[in-house]
């Protein structure tokens, strides 16, 4: 499977026993996902040990972005207690982590790595359930925006939702 680098997943080459002539060499995944067909297109679903270290790394850009903000004395940071971090001054600020270009708010406070969350979700006109992607690294929206739906679609339990359901979410 040259070429098709998946997170987690393990090539392990096998090789033939030295005193058996007839075994082969062989090939062990390790890690491997599952494949899941959702509105007639497979989907690779990361097993459940990746996908526990994407949701930290998401964990902990969102983090990231929220300390930013505050930073750069944002008044609004959704899902964010203050910590009262000092507001960094102009000659502070990192280029471009901290600054607007044009019309865009700084990269500091947006997402780089989760751009955007796909969830399957019910169509009460179509009576169907459909997949819909939801943009969390959108220029034209403001990042406060951008991160209420990272909240209201990734990191946030819904209401008598275990932790173990909203993960599976």
């Amino acid at each position: 499977m040259d070429g098709i680098n998946i997170p987690g997943m393990k090539f392990i080459q096998l090789a033939k026993d030295e005193d058996d002539s007839n075994s082969t060499e062989r090939m062990v995944v390790d890690n491997a996902p599952t494949i899941r067909i959702i509105e007639g297109k497979p989907y690779l679903i990361p097993n459940d040990a990746v996908i526990d270290q994407m949701i930290e790394y998401a964990k902990t850009e969102l983090l990231g972005i929220q300390q930013c903000m505050e930073d750069l004395g944002y008044e609004e940071i959704p899902g964010y207690q203050k910590t009262g971090r000092k507001v960094l001054s102009d000659s502070e600020k990192i280029e471009n982590y901290h600054t607007k270009n044009k019309n865009v708010e700084p990269n500091g406070t947006r997402f780089l790595s989760m751009t955007a969350i796909t969830t399957y979700e019910y169509d009460s006109k179509e009576k169907k359930y459909k997949l819909v992607t939801h943009n969390l690294n959108d220029p034209r929206e403001s990042s406060v925006n951008l991160l209420k739906r990272a909240q209201e679609h990734f990191f946030a339990r819904r209401e008598g939702e275990t932790v173990e359901q909203m993960i599976a979410r």
